[in-house]
Formats: structure tokens, C-alpha cells, sequence
């Protein structure tokens, strides 16, 4: 199903899809930008800029809190470039600490006038085997991939914010047409 939008949106937002490592939110997040002809915006390819090479995929992720505002201050620098040419943005991050979170929605609200937050979830078996394949082209590697998420599992904070839920258990191209419409639907986007 291809969905095409109208160029006159009637609001902006930052669509921050978020979960846990392994979910599958990189993957859903390039593949909704690509679907919604929506910019996407690769949060790993700013953290990789605060690792070093030799520590990626290693215990010095997930980050440190300083380390995590850092990256958040330059996310938020690049949402406001992107702001001058964008109506919508994608991004994906785990968003599970607190601080670093508000840094970018308050980026998100300044820049675009809001977001909304996507909580990606799927079965632990689904990210066991996503776990254990080979990833290509992403900050985290096979290195310690199971102790990385269990170590953002223990740092997750609450949010605050409402939250919708997308579970990622289906086949990708269900998974995919199901976000799009949970996307559209509570969002402005198409409409006049």
C-alpha cells in the first residue's frame, strides 16, 4: 500500500518512533520515511560522533547520562536545521532516560510546534533472533547486544508524555502498513 500525502499539511511534528534495542525500530522508522516521503533522521549516526570506533557495541553503550545530553543538544540542533525545510521528521532513539528525552522534545515543540512519541515493543523470541543476525550499517554491532539491552531495560524511565503502542510481531510489511496508519491517525498529516 503506498500512501501519498498532500504537501499542504495543516501542523509540523517530530514522529519519534522509540523502544527498546532490537525491536525494530531503525528499521521502521527508515521504512515509515520512506512510505510517508517524510525525512528520517539517524540518531546512531550522532552518537556515533561521541564513541570512539573501538567502544561501539561495547559497555560504553548504552551511554552515560552527560554523553546522552550531549548527543541530545546535537539532535536538537539538527531538528531545528531540518525544521527550516521540513513540515514532518522521523527519528528514532530508545528515549528511555528522562533528561535526555525532554532535551529533544522540548527541541521537537520548539522547532516543529510538537511530536508524537511511537513505543515499539515486540516479543522477546523476535528480538532474540534480531539480536543475533548480522546488522549492517548501525552503531550497534553483534558485540554484547544482549547485555546492551538489558542495560537500557534497567535505565528506562516512565514517561510522562502520552505514548502510542505499535507492537512489532507481525511480518515487516504488516508491521510497516500498521504504523503508517497508527502515524496518520494521530497526527495532522494529509489533512487540510
Amino acid at each position: 500500500m503506498e500512501v501519498v500525502l498532500s504537501m499542504r499539511y495543516s501542523s509540523r511534528m517530530v514522529i519519534f518512533i522509540c523502544g527498546l534495542v532490537g525491536v525494530g525500530k531503525t528499521s521502521l522508522a527508515k521504512a515509515l520515511s520512506s512510505r510517508l516521503k517524510v525525512p528520517y533522521c539517524d540518531a546512531d549516526l550522532i552518537k556515533a560522533r561521541f564513541i570512539a570506533p573501538q567502544h561501539r557495541g561495547t559497555a560504553t553503550v548504552p551511554l552515560s547520562d552527560r554523553t546522552r545530553e550531549q548527543v541530545s543538544r546535537a539532535l536538537a540542533r539538527e531538528l531545528s536545521c531540518a525544521a527550516a525545510g521540513h513540515r514532518y521528521i522521523i527519528v528514532d532513539d530508545t528515549l528511555h532516560r528522562r533528561g535526555s528525552r525532554g532535551i529533544l522534545l522540548d527541541a521537537a515543540t520548539q522547532y516543529f510546534g510538537g511530536y508524537i512519541i511511537v513505543r515499539v515493543s515486540a516479543p522477546e523470541q523476535m528480538v532474540e533472533r534480531r539480536l543475533t543476525g548480522i546488522r549492517h550499517s548501525h552503531l550497534l554491532t553483534e558485540k554484547n547486544l544482549k547485555g546492551i539491552r538489558a542495560a537500557v531495560a534497567a535505565q528506562l524511565q516512565d514517561f510522562d508524555e502520552p505514548v502510542l503502542e505499535h507492537d512489532n510481531s507481525v511480518p515487516f510489511e504488516d508491521s510497516i502498513e500498521r504504523l503508517t496508519a497508527l502515524v496518520i491517525s494521530n497526527s495532522k498529516m494529509g489533512t487540510e
